[in-house]
């Protein structure tokens, strides 16, 4: 394919070649055009027998990158009963450590890495447990304790790509694929028996080790507003109750 479209370029170059000789013994003008996403096509010499036989390519486009960025917002989860994780107490926490952009005039081409942290909770009278053969499953706490919540925190190293699009001023929007590469799962159960305090904790609880997320934001100057979904599921339902999709939102800055 490399190969192939090389030579379809190289083609255009001489079919431009020929076109320019033709017109500069006739018209004496001087061909200056642009190649899309790419830059502009100049000849080098503007004289004589040989004005465009050599041509240039001046590159349209500005590679720079950033080295941090942070994010925080709020997971919706589509669970089946009894699960039911609270959105108000279900965050994630996105540092981006670092973005490579590539712009093209308004469009904007970027790759990153950064660390994913999302924390689903529960804070009803279902508690999440891991029994013998390694299953989680949702019951009740234990007789005669008070619940104070029930978490899963997965831990992740995420690769965002992202498509963007500048209207002005730092005013624009994006959209991409942000691939999750889950390296650490922790599940939490605690509550109070007679005053006494109990934790359970649990780890590497099955997660999938990788998903793929789309992420759209809006942008403005100093900050942007997002919305990610996961149509993935990102705990192995082998092992796991019904924790399906999740939508999340949030800001970053």
């Amino acid at each position: 394919m490399k190969k192939i479209l090389t030579a379809a370029f190289l083609s255009l170059l001489l079919c431009i070649s020929a076109f320019g000789q033709d017109d500069a013994q006739n018209n004496k003008e001087v061909i200056d055009f642009d190649i899309p996403f790419f830059g502009k096509i100049q000849p080098v010499n503007v004289s004589g027998d040989d004005a465009l036989k050599d041509f240039k390519i001046r590159r349209s486009y500005v590679a720079d990158r950033d080295l941090l960025g942070f994010g925080f917002g709020l997971i919706y989860t589509n669970t089946d009963k009894p699960l039911d994780f609270n959105v108000s107490r279900s965050i994630e926490i996105m540092p981006f450590c670092f973005d490579a952009n590539t712009h093209f005039g308004r469009h904007t081409l970027s790759a990153g890495i950064g660390i994913l942290s999302r924390n689903f909770t529960q804070t009803g009278e279902t508690r999440l447990s891991r029994v013998e053969n390694g299953e989680i499953i949702a019951g009740p706490y234990p007789a005669g304790s008070v619940p104070k919540l029930s978490r899963l925190s997965v831990f992740s190293l995420i690769v965002p790509f992202q498509y963007t699009f500048n209207i002005s001023n730092g005013f624009g929007f994006s959209f991409g694929p942000v691939v999750d590469i889950n390296t650490k799962s922790v599940l939490k159960a605690k509550y109070s028996i007679d005053s006494d305090k109990h934790k359970d904790k649990y780890k590497f609880v099955h997660t999938n080790p990788v998903t793929v997320d789309l992420m759209a934001r809006l942008n403005l100057r100093y900050c942007a507003f997002y919305v990610k979904y996961s149509p993935m599921d990102l705990m192995d339902e082998q092992w796991w109750p019904g924790m399906h999709q999740q939508i999340s939102f949030g800001v970053i800055l």
